[in-house]
């Protein structure tokens, strides 16, 4: 009503109202049109206009033919000449009637103001309860071709007001009944009658703004430069977590009401690989699209590959947001898919088990949780950090074990625990407790489990050991020496950060690997000893220098655990290992020999005296040995492993060492010995000072009897 004469705006609307009694026909086609003009002037500044307005609505809306509208007429035209208060009451009155039959152009002209001041209304409530009732109509017009064509002359207007609402209100119920609406509307009128769509959606949930997007009809965020009825109504307003959340979730509906290959098309196109998308907030936006992509569409099986990529791909992600939706859209995923994708999720998920980085190790571990309880029909045990303590103390049942086992196949579910035996005893506590949950979920016996599982689990603790076994490639720097640590033992908390860049991964898978091993001879010392002893030779001798530094922390570990009867009754097969590894050839670099000197104090910590003497023999027999044997000289090889294993326990282990040295014949090599030993063994080496000068002073072998030693 643009009239500027009061009295031709008051004649002009009595001729519309007239119009519904002499020409009802004609006025039902422009009633798009009327209706707003009408509701305009409910808000003229003249009474004539206003009532004169009142009256004709009045007659317009009983043009409609719909009955359940017909019986609303008292509510839509209150809504209509008082929407601040009666919009409420008049969705109320839509929800609760029960619509059983088409809806005709004049029926929804009358209540398509009322749905565009409801999803403008303040109130979440209110505009909920409009996005439901839009999507209630749409589905009764998507019956017959004449409800889906008077239907389409209102999208200008309800479009944006429903993108709007589902991607940017901070309400998530109004997010997801806008969500809903836009779906049920696409699904009825076709894609062609909502224009942009998916293109807008997209780039709501990847968080382009209108400068950098790249469809014709403008931006759900920022809005068009034109200002059109397809900008956005959001005013420039930041993109947030919730409006890429929102604009996700009415993506994967209405790119499911258009069908499979619109899904498809979509995620590999648009969203996938997750390296596409140059800013966080758009890795962010993509995870949000393949979560609830999981959740919607029914047939996701060919996608499963794509989308666990992604989810992968954002779990190593540098930015936290990132990597938390990534977990939320794994988890949705697994809930989702688990079952039928059981053979394609496990594995990728045990290979992340044992990465590098620890925050995807943990999100591993809890996906793997949660697949293996859906599979098993179990129900997670949750694990406070300080019972930790107690990890063997199983809470599964046999019935679970056997579900997931009958569905993966023994081979399958064998090398599913040995993952989860190995992240038990990561070195971080947050790795540690979503294994440990998960063990005490679907194992009912460790020791049993244990003894199932101990081939698969040696030979994958030993390719632990060997970088290029267990990562495909070099290592990359040198693991710095420390002392065995008990493989129970949770007091390190140090490893609560990613490794620095300095650090050496593998140098942490072979530590890992280490206490494992040592956490395996404690509980079954017997039978895995011989087994696995000769597995770490084997190793020593084929591998580069990191192999063999492996295998030291890993006889470190296995000598260390292993109890003092069956230390004693398993001597014959440590001592050579641990000998030939401190000075057997070539093989014991320094950096080796510093490592197996571990080996030998864990040893001699647990078989004390016999432990030398099984292997100061052999020692030195190689300290009076100077020929070149091809790989040096076995004498240079013993004097420096003679200094790593004085370095610690020299107090201890002089007694035992000098002695054997002083026997004569007394040549330059048992002097470059005793130079060594000297160079290392410090205060601890004075009782046998004046014994020493006695010998080289004495000239017959009585003077230097060992009978004045202490």
């Amino acid at each position: 009503m643009c009239i500027r004469d009061r009295r031709a705006r008051v004649a002009a609307i009595d001729m519309l109202g007239a119009t519904a009694h002499c020409a009802p026909k004609q006025l039902g086609a422009v009633l798009p049109r009327a209706v707003p003009a009408l509701a305009g002037a409910l808000a003229d500044t003249s009474a004539q206009v206003r009532d004169a307005a009142k009256a004709a609505l009045d007659d317009v809306a009983s043009v409609a033919r719909n009955p359940e509208v017909k019986a609303l007429k008292r509510e839509l035209i209150e809504a209509l000449v008082d929407p601040a208060h009666a919009t409420r009451e008049a969705l109320d009155a839509l929800l609760g009637r029960e619509f059983a039959h088409a809806l005709d152009a004049p029926s929804l002209a009358l209540l398509a103001p009322i749905l565009q001041r409801g999803l403008r209304d303040r109130a979440a409530e209110t505009k909920r309860r409009a996005a439901l009732v839009a999507g209630n109509l749409s589905a009764l017009c998507s019956g017959t071709a004449q409800a889906t064509a008077a239907l389409a002359p209102h999208m200008p207007a309800l479009q944006p007001l429903l993108e709007a609402a589902a991607v940017g209100d901070a309400h998530p119920d109004v997010r997801s009944a806008a969500a809903r609406a836009l779906a049920q509307i696409v699904g009825a009128l076709g894609e062609v009658q909502v224009p942009f769509v998916v293109e807008r959606l997209v780039n709501a949930a990847l968080g382009c703004r209108s400068s950098d997007a790249t469809v014709d009809g403008g931006d759900i965020l920022g809005g068009d430069a034109g200002g059109g009825a397809n900008g956005g109504l959001l005013g420039g307003a930041a993109s947030g977590a919730s409006e890429r959340s929102g604009a996700a979730q009415a993506l994967s509906l209405v790119l499911n009401e258009l069908g499979e290959d619109r899904v498809a098309t979509c995620l590999t196109q648009s969203l996938a690989p997750l390296g596409r998308q140059e800013t966080a907030a758009g890795r962010e936006g993509a995870l949000w699209c393949v979560r609830y992509l999981a959740r919607d569409t029914a047939e996701f099986s060919p996608l499963v590959g794509d989308a666990l990529g992604c989810v992968l791909d954002g779990l190593a992600d540098d930015a936290d947001p990132v990597r938390e939706v990534a977990l939320l859209a794994g988890k949705q995923l697994v809930r989702s898919h688990g079952r039928e994708e059981l053979r394609v999720l496990l594995p990728s998920l045990e290979a992340r088990l044992l990465g590098t980085a620890w925050r995807i190790r943990a999100a591993a571990a809890q996906l793997i949780g949660e697949l293996l309880c859906l599979v098993g029909d179990a129900k997670p045990v949750g694990v406070a950090v300080e019972e930790l303590d107690d990890i063997d103390a199983a809470m599964g049942d046999e019935a679970t074990g056997a579900l997931i086992e009958e569905q993966i196949g023994a081979a399958g579910w064998r090398n599913t625990l040995s993952s989860l035996y190995i992240a038990r005893l990561d070195a971080v506590a947050a790795v540690r407790q979503a294994a440990v949950e998960v063990w005490k979920t679907v194992v009912p016996n460790t020791p049993r489990a244990l003894r199932d599982i101990l081939p698969v689990l040696v030979a994958r603790l030993v390719a632990m050991l060997t970088p290029a076994g267990a990562d495909g490639g070099a290592p990359r720097g040198p693991a710095a020496p420390r002392p065995p640590a008990d493989a129970s033992s949770d007091d390190d908390d140090s490893g609560d950060e990613d490794l620095d860049e300095g650090d050496d991964a593998d140098a942490e898978k072979q530590r890992v690997a280490s206490r494992a091993l040592g956490d395996v001879v404690k509980k079954i010392g017997d039978r895995v000893v011989p087994e696995l002893v000769p597995l770490l030779r084997e190793s020593f001798a084929e591998g580069d220098e990191a192999t063999r530094v492996g295998v030291c922390l890993g006889l470190a570990e296995v000598a260390s655990a292993t109890p003092q009867r069956q230390a004693l009754g398993h001597l014959g097969l440590l001592a050579p290992v641990i000998e030939d590894a401190l000075c057997g050839s070539s093989r014991s670099t320094p950096r080796v020999q510093a490592h197996a000197a571990l080996a030998f104090h864990a040893l001699y910590g647990q078989a004390g005296r016999d432990a030398v003497d099984a292997m100061l023999p052999g020692l030195l027999r190689r300290l009076d040995d100077d020929l070149d044997d091809g790989d040096g000289s076995p004498a240079v090889r013993a004097r420096q492993a003679l200094r790593d294993v004085l370095r610690r326990r020299s107090r201890e282990l002089l007694p035992l060492v000098v002695p054997a040295l002083l026997k004569r014949p007394i040549g330059d090599l048992r002097c470059a010995a005793l130079s060594a030993v000297a160079d290392v063994a410090g205060g601890p080496l004075s009782p046998f000072v004046s014994s020493v000068c006695l010998l080289y002073t004495s000239p017959s072998p009585r003077d230097a009897t060992l009978s004045r030693m202490p």
